[in-house]
């Protein structure tokens, strides 16, 4: 997967801060996230996916990483106070973000280092370039095995939580850059 889709609309990357206890940075952008996975379900013809907190958590995990967690943060909130539209076409639904959160997104997707993530066969990845100092990593899907790929640690090894876009970002950054 190249990019993450938010609850239906679609996007690319999501830092630290993805849980935690009443208070935390984590924990707001949470209750962000469920707020304005509500918001969308609220609008005629959407439904969120199942798994649309996570998704948004693990987005901002991504942008946290590349320092764009409180470009997020505004997105998160923009998308729990605005108008969602659904349509039902062709026999399927399209779920347009609210049309004034659209440039926050890209403004928090965007900063920072370009990031490309993808997983499939068994494995993830995660490369950055950071005006052209690149580097990268790859993991088994449990993240039990890790190793730099890209930049000048080729071949340093790590491990990571699982292999969500946002663990493997933190992984990269801290043993990869």
């Amino acid at each position: 997967m190249a990019s993450l889709a938010a609850c239906g609309s679609s996007s690319d990357d999501g830092g630290a801060g993805s849980g935690g206890s009443a208070g935390s940075p984590g924990a707001n952008v949470e209750a962000l996230a469920q707020t304005a996975c509500a918001q969308e379900g609220a609008a005629e013809f959407c439904s969120p996916f199942s798994d649309c907190v996570e998704d948004w958590v693990d987005e901002h995990r991504v942008a946290a990483v590349k320092g764009c967690s409180a470009e997020y943060i505004t997105y998160l909130e923009c998308a729990g106070t605005g108008t969602w539209v659904c349509e039902q076409k062709g026999g399927g639904t399209y779920t347009n973000e609210p049309e004034e959160c659209s440039t926050l997104r890209s403004d928090a997707v965007f900063c920072g280092p370009n990031s490309m993530y993808s997983r499939s066969g068994g494995t993830c990845e995660m490369d950055f370039d950071d005006e052209g100092a690149e580097f990268g990593g790859s993991c088994t899907d449990d993240g039990a095995s890790c190793s730099c790929t890209k930049g000048t640690k080729i071949g340093a090894t790590f491990t990571i939580e699982d292999c969500e876009a946002g663990s493997i970002a933190e992984g990269v950054f801290a043993n990869c850059k």
